[in-house]
């Protein structure tokens, strides 16, 4: 007959994941089940600020007092032993994809897990048994699209004509380029700008990749200001709703179908965790506007200001006149109001239509807090780096000397150094805790007497004295790819790189440089008129590196070389 004979005293370690010690394991504490003599009861409190859709949870067994663990526990059921709430789900656990997930909780809930030991073990006799439960945040449950991408899109400037929502009458305007968040901001960013200053309350903390909604006035703009951004003017607004210098006639941003570009209120409930009503839903689930924009229609309505000349104060106007100055332009001053789209999740379709949005409008204090979110917009900064015009070529490749005629560009005339990519950090606010980052850039490479020299202090990035003009390296090519979206360019193909060495403009080289593509010799061969040249990595993991000397190698895409750096095309202007 099997067997189970424990020591009543376990030795529990807990787990604490999510980086920034938000989420915690304690209390843990295992016992026989006495109405069970063949199961084992392990208890354990979750605390933590956030409202967390999704936990991963895992429970190891050592037999070694610690020194070892086995594979995560299969053969547990959890319960959830009480509520924080009205709601009798709170804390509700289901087993997906091997993991056993809480599918909502609140801080500082408290569980169990009931481990049928015997189905597992075929018998258990010691007295040095520890138990490990770790708890992590599930970043994948609901994932938002393109979140390795930069957080903001460069919007080139040009002309818009629409109705001004002040006079009613058609109107054009001039736009400059201007940056504009790929998402509406979310929940995670205000617990960020929360954590950093160091005010987190743990009543107002809430999901982190839901669009942040219910916020005032102070708490939006101080938020934006510490982003380094502000509210987009509404004409910014629409002019990237449409698609600003990639404009499509689309009735909605992204589409004419709206089931496909906005999230809406039967999507709404669709997403909804068992009877938990929310305002707003994760960002970036449905389909993107040609800019690579999200959510401008449905989800959360968005804070936009309006800029307005008035005459000056009549005490301005007496001084003006005793000083008796005739012909004198009456005084005018700029007064900025607060306006917020239409175009919630519950709004009927027709306020979501872009060429009717300027009839929505309305003001910021006119209107439930509980739907309005906002979307952060920042001004172009002075980029550090220079450009050099690649003139049309042909270039020979492969063992053919297959000729290909490339066409003209630019190309950054050296390698992207530490303190242009330091600028593209801070200026993403890609702070360490983000997910993002860790795909970019390793910041505590070191190989081989290289390192990474840009490194995080006080809330900002730095590069270590002497290194800012040095090649950024131990960047990824994904990390690459960022940043050359940032600039509004992307990374040189192969055959680029041959052009630009062939005309004498690949000197100075101070690293191998990552590619956005190779040449396949059978494809440039047999290359039709119109076709495009693309390089499937999902099978090999690998991108192509030209080294110093133009050779090419292979280098896997997601890992991070202290010799490898890139440079940036932009298209000719």
């Amino acid at each position: 007959m099997r067997k189970l004979i424990l020591f009543l005293l376990f030795f529990c370690f807990l787990g604490n994941t999510y980086g920034q010690k938000l989420l915690k394991v304690e209390n843990v504490y295992a016992e026989e089940d006495p109405e069970n003599p063949q199961q084992i009861i392990i208890s354990f409190d979750i605390k933590t600020p956030l409202f967390v859709d999704w936990f991963d949870v895992e429970i190891r067994c050592s037999l070694d007092g610690g020194k070892t663990f086995g594979t995560p526990l299969q053969k547990v059921v959890f319960k959830s032993e009480k509520y924080t709430g009205t709601s009798p789900v709170r804390g509700y656990f289901r087993k997906y994809n091997n993991y056993n997930r809480i599918t909502y909780t609140k801080p500082a809930i408290s569980h169990k897990a009931y481990w049928k030991v015997l189905e597992e073990y075929s018998s258990l006799v010691n007295d040095e048994i520890v138990f490990e439960v770790t708890v992590k945040r599930d970043e994948n449950k609901i994932k938002i699209q393109d979140n390795e991408l930069p957080r903001t899109v460069l919007v080139k400037g040009g002309r818009l004509i629409y109705n001004d929502p002040i006079t009613e009458q058609k109107d054009t305007i001039v736009l400059k380029d201007f940056y504009m968040g790929r998402y509406e901001l979310t929940t995670k960013d205000y617990i960020l700008y929360k954590i950093y200053n160091k005010k987190v309350d743990l009543k107002v903390i809430d999901r982190t990749s839901t669009a942040l909604c219910n916020g005032t006035y102070d708490l939006y703009k101080g938020l934006c200001k510490w982003m380094g951004g502000r509210f987009p003017s509404f004409a910014e607004w629409l002019y990237a709703a449409k698609g600003g210098h990639k404009r499509k006639n689309f009735i909605y941003s992204g589409g004419n179908n709206i089931k496909k570009v906005a999230q809406i209120e039967k999507d709404h409930f669709r997403l909804a965790i068992m009877d938990d009503k929310r305002p707003t839903v994760p960002v970036g689930q449905k389909k993107p506007n040609s800019l690579g924009m999200y959510d401008l229609n449905g989800n959360a309505s968005e804070v936009v200001t309006i800029t307005r000349m008035v005459r000056a104060a009549s005490e301005e106007k007496k001084k003006r006149r005793r000083r008796k100055k005739r012909n004198v332009t009456p005084l005018l001053k700029k007064v900025e109001d607060f306006y917020v789209t239409g175009g919630d999740m519950f709004d009927a379709y027709a306020k979501m239509r872009l060429d009717a949005l300027y009839q929505n409008l309305k003001m910021f204090e006119e209107v439930d807090l509980k739907f309005v979110g906002v979307r952060l917009v920042k001004d172009v900064p002075r980029w550090k780096g220079s450009y050099t015009n690649i003139l049309a070529s042909d270039v020979r490749v492969g063992q053919y000397n297959t000729q290909v005629t490339t066409s003209s560009f630019q190309l950054s005339s050296h390698d992207i150094s530490n303190a242009a990519y330091a600028q593209f950090l801070n200026f993403d606010m890609a702070l360490p805790e983000t997910y993002r980052l860790s795909r970019w850039i390793d910041l505590k490479g070191k190989y081989g007497g290289q390192k990474c020299r840009i490194y995080f202090k006080d809330g900002k990035y730095l590069v270590e004295a002497g290194y800012e003009n040095t090649a950024v390296t131990f960047v990824s090519h994904l990390g690459a790819k960022a940043y050359a979206m940032w600039r509004g360019g992307r990374l040189p193909t192969e055959v680029e790189l041959i052009q630009a060495r062939k005309q004498k403009n690949l000197n100075d080289r101070q690293v191998a440089l990552w590619c956005q593509d190779g040449y396949q010799l059978y494809f440039l061969e047999n290359l039709k008129s119109g076709e495009t040249n693309p390089v499937n990595i999902k099978v090999t993991g690998k991108h192509v590196v030209n080294d110093l000397q133009g050779r090419r190698k292979g280098y896997f895409s997601k890992n991070f070389y202290p010799e490898v750096g890139f440079r940036v095309v932009l298209p000719k202007e």
